[in-house]
């Protein structure tokens, strides 16, 4: 058992605000914020459809695989994400958050089998 990273520690406001505020009950399938890997995960699951890279606003994932090798920045660039959310939540809603989570809700990996 891995122990948490923080414990006792409050996140400010803002996290809970952006987590309700961006996440649906349509993504629960593949959000997973507290829950540790009983078998190490070594290397991408995606099937190569590459949803994620047509549906990105912000063009942040490339279509390059991951593996444990492999840097984050060389399939996804989590700037180039943050600031276009920011961008388009301004525009259109007035406010700003930071992430959108569109790439999550388009993949088939994560989506519900049953």
């Amino acid at each position: 058992v891995i122990p948490p990273s923080l414990q006792g520690v409050e996140l400010p406001e803002q996290y809970e605000k952006n987590l309700t505020s961006c996440f649906s009950h349509k993504m629960a399938p593949v959000i997973r914020l507290v829950e540790t890997a009983r078998i190490p995960i070594d290397e991408s699951r995606c099937a190569g459809c590459e949803e994620c890279v047509r549906a990105r606003p912000a063009q942040a994932a490339t279509g390059a695989l991951w593996n444990v090798g492999v840097h984050r920045d060389t399939f996804f660039s989590p700037f180039k994400c943050l600031d276009k959310c920011k961008e388009l939540t301004r525009q259109n809603f007035g406010g700003t958050v930071s992430i959108c989570g569109i790439c999550v809700s388009v993949c088939p990996i994560g989506q519900s089998k049953g």
